[in-house]
Formats: structure tokens, sequence, C-alpha cells
């Protein structure tokens, strides 16, 4: 249930940012320290089309300080 609510939350946050919460998160995990690669599986070509984006949005700060206090309030 925890997780269910980040991830409605984080496709809140996503849209306000002109994305959505699947191409956020690649982005997100692909700004993390040590990160160079994340392996996806899309099933659809459609799929495939939300994440391609990530890999030209640039997180800043503020939004990695979000997504940090967002994971820390849902205890994920």
């Amino acid at each position: 249930e925890r997780a269910a609510r980040f991830s409605a939350v984080l496709a809140e946050f996503a849209q306000a940012r002109g994305t959505s919460r699947e191409t956020f998160s690649v982005a997100w995990a692909l700004a993390q320290p040590g990160v160079s690669a994340v392996l996806i599986d899309p099933q659809t070509a459609s799929e495939a089309e939300l994440w391609a984006p990530a890999a030209d949005l640039a997180l800043g700060d503020s939004d990695l300080r979000a997504i940090d206090a967002l994971l820390a309030e849902h205890q994920l």
C-alpha cells in the first residue's frame, strides 16, 4: 500500500514537471551515483516510448532532494 501511494504521488510530481512517472523514474535511477545504465523490459512499443525520453531528462538537485523526501515520507 505504501508503494501504491508513493507511485500516485510520484505520478503527480512527474506530471507537474511535464513528464510521465515512468520517464521520471528511469531518469531518477540514472541520476543516482554510480549508475550508468538502467535495465528495463518494455512489453509493448508504447511502454518503450514512455521510458525512452528518460535518457534526455536532466533532473536538478531540487528534483532529487524532493524524491528523496518522498521516499523517506513513504518509508521506501
